[in-house]
């Protein structure tokens, strides 16, 4: 998933690597896709039929992302960027997977 960069997906084509991209999430970025890209089952490929919007996440506050770790060391808990229940981007992916972030 990526969220709110200048370029969330950038690819300019200066490499020959072939990039594969699947089940990837792009809200609120623009995208470059240039060069040798199998980019498919995204949300910004057309055959996807989604549409992101707001309403997909459970929450867009990243305020709580700097918060301690928890005491196993994982990540802090927090809603930001998961998928709400009922978005268009649960089972989108390939293969049946969700788009970019998750619904747990």
């Amino acid at each position: 998933t990526a969220y709110d960069n200048d370029r969330n997906f950038d690819f300019d084509g200066t490499n020959t690597t072939n990039h594969v991209l699947r089940s990837n999430l792009s809200y609120t970025g623009s995208l470059r896709l240039a060069g040798i890209v199998d980019s498919a089952f995204n949300s910004w490929d057309t055959a996807t039929d989604v549409n992101v919007s707001a309403a997909d996440f459970v929450s867009l506050d990243g305020s709580g992302l700097t918060a301690p770790r928890q005491a196993d060391g994982s990540l802090p808990a927090t809603n930001f960027l998961k998928l709400a229940p009922g978005s268009d981007l649960l089972g989108a992916g390939e293969n049946g997977s969700d788009l970019g972030a998750t619904s747990q």
